[in-house]
């Protein structure tokens, strides 16, 4: 998961793992993480405040939306934001068909 490291707070240990929030802009919505204590200072320290990709477990609603996460590992994102057309061209040489991508585009407007 991406977001940004927004919350953070000492108080609301539960069980040894510290509570933060991860907010994505592009949901408007944030989403609890737990760290484990030994997490916790590496994380202020490092990524507070920062895009971070968190990975670990995550619990969703019914709806299929993340709405907590078990945190077992952070590095940064950096703000460099989603990959542009141009980085994903090409990614999969073979999903065109052998065409190229304005060939299938023609093709696709007929169809």
């Amino acid at each position: 998961m991406i977001g940004w490291l927004d919350t953070m707070s000492a108080r609301r240990m539960h069980k040894g793992l510290l509570v933060v929030g991860l907010y994505d802009p592009e949901t408007r919505r944030a989403v609890t993480g737990c760290l484990s204590a030994d997490m916790a200072e590496e994380a202020h320290d490092l990524y507070w405040r920062k895009r971070v990709i968190a990975k670990g477990k995550v619990t969703r609603n019914r709806r299929g939306q993340a709405v907590r996460m078990e945190i077992e590992e952070l590095e940064e994102f950096g703000e460099r934001g989603r990959a542009s057309v141009d980085d994903l061209l090409g990614i999969a040489p073979d999903w065109l068909g052998g065409q190229d991508v304005d060939e299938y585009i023609e093709e696709a407007r007929r169809d």
